[in-house]
């Protein structure tokens, strides 16, 4: 993923929130922190949408998908990488976790 700098000004009552949050491991730095709060608000948004309408959701974000795939079918995920990746996710979170403990 291409990265680009940003810099911001902050509260001071949000930085120390950002920097306790690194000093418990959970994130390895201030970027992994806003890089993840930002995935979480994507995340929320993504499901306020769909909750609102989720027929409207779904023509404007499942169907474009399905499209492509079917345009394209090496552009999909065996079974097996889609358990794979998963896991990994699954590996991943549970380390964040147990470095926040």
């Amino acid at each position: 993923m291409a990265t680009r700098q940003l810099t911001l000004t902050l509260p001071e009552d949000t930085v120390r929130l950002i920097e306790d949050q690194v000093a418990t491991g959970r994130f390895s730095d201030a970027s992994d922190f806003v890089q993840s709060s930002v995935e979480k608000l994507s995340m929320e948004k993504d499901w306020e949408e769909y909750e609102a309408d989720p027929d409207e959701w779904l023509r404007q974000n499942a169907l474009p998908a399905l499209d492509a795939l079917e345009a394209d079918p090496s552009s999909g995920l065996s079974l097996e990488q889609v358990l794979a990746s998963l896991e990994e996710d699954r590996k991943r979170s549970e380390d964040k976790f147990r470095k926040a403990s």
